[in-house]
């Protein structure tokens, strides 16, 4: 009995359970199943549109970004155009209206560090000096890296004798580039006004060691060289001028002088004569006729000292020489004139008054 009582209970203990229990679990999973999907696929199709929508947005702001408005298009096309008319003025010799250009440029874009340095160029080539350091004061707070803002600048402070702020520039713009050549140049030619011979030469070697070719350097160092009295580099200077330059009419002359002062006295009227060719002017002539005096050609002296009037009529020493070229031809009266025609032009000139007295003496000794 008992053994049947344990195999009935088992009987009925497995399919009762089976039968009461299995159909529960089936419904519940059944509903969490379908519950998942029903989210999962809403959360499917909202990513979606989420994604859409960021995708458009994110295409219309990049859009947005990279694409300039028709105003600032037209802005920029204003701004460019009438910088490039400035700088084309510029070239061609209208400052005026290269000026009138870039305050147009610069009323469009105020902060254009560039547009100021050139309107200080045209400002400086019209003498507008003041006017030109505050824009090129401007550039460089813009910019305190552009060279060339320090550069014009302190070409204005030279300009208005301001040596001191201009060397300071000129060491600024060597600074931002070294290989600024044409600020060493004209640092060298503050450092002559400033008696600063030494470095103003040492400027001029920079200049050359960087560009060869530069003939101002050459110029300038013979010029200092003549001071120093080294004739003879000067001389050389002067000719590698005259070889990178053939029209510098001015270089011949200056070499005529030194010429003279080496007696060399033929090579210098070879090169005044070459200097007249090229650019006739009152200087060339009067130190031709000069030279000829020391050659005792002194009808040749009155030639050039006349041409030297016929350039400059306010010149004296022109007429001081003319004087002196009829004195040593013995015409006295003649001689007189022109000693007071150059007294009259300066009344101290103090060897005219010289020879004045000398003729007298030799008029009245001749009486």
């Amino acid at each position: 009995m008992g053994e049947n009582d344990n195999i009935s209970n088992k009987d009925d203990l497995n399919p009762s359970y089976t039968k009461l229990e299995t159909p529960k679990t089936n419904s519940m999973v059944s509903n969490i199943l379908i519950l998942i999907c029903a989210i999962l696929f809403l959360g499917f199709a909202l990513n979606s549109q989420i994604t859409d929508f960021a995708k458009s947005n994110v295409n219309k702001i990049s859009f947005k970004k990279l694409k300039l408005t028709p105003l600032q298009t037209d802005k920029n096309k204003s701004y460019e155009k009438y910088n490039k008319i400035g700088l084309s003025k510029l070239k061609t010799g209208d400052n005026k209206g290269a000026l009138e250009s870039f305050n147009k440029s610069l009323e469009i874009k105020p902060k254009q560090y560039k547009t100021y340095n050139n309107r200080c160029v045209a400002k400086i080539k019209l003498k507008e000096y003041d006017s030109a350091i505050k824009d090129c004061t401007k550039s460089i707070k813009l910019n305190p890296k552009y060279a060339k803002a320090y550069y014009n600048r302190a070409y204005a402070f030279e300009a208005n004798k301001n040596y001191e702020q201009a060397i300071k520039d000129y060491d600024k713009t060597i600074a931002l580039n070294p290989d600024y050549y044409d600020a060493y140049n004209n640092r060298g030619l503050i450092k002559k006004i400033l008696n600063d011979d030494k470095g103003a030469l040492e400027d001029y070697d920079k200049v050359i060691t960087l560009n060869p070719k530069y003939e101002k350097a050459y110029f300038n160092r013979a010029v200092l060289e003549v001071k120093n009295g080294d004739i003879k580099s000067a001389i050389e200077d002067y000719t590698e001028v005259i070889k990178l330059n053939p029209k510098n009419a001015s270089a011949y002359e200056k070499r005529g002088n030194a010429k003279a002062d080496a007696k060399d006295y033929k090579g210098a009227i070879e090169d005044y004569t070459s200097a007249i060719n090229i650019k006739p002017g009152y200087s060339v002539y009067y130190n031709r006729a000069r030279v000829k005096g020391f050659l005792k050609d002194y009808e040749g002296m009155i030639e050039d000292c006349k041409k030297s009037i016929e350039y400059n009529n306010n010149y004296a020493p022109s007429y001081n020489n003319l004087g002196y070229a009829k004195q040593m031809l013995g015409d006295y009266k003649g001689a007189l004139d022109y000693y007071n025609k150059a007294l009259k032009i300066n009344p101290d000139y103090k060897i005219a008054n010289k020879n004045k007295t000398h003729v007298l003496k030799l008029i009245e000794k001749n009486k």
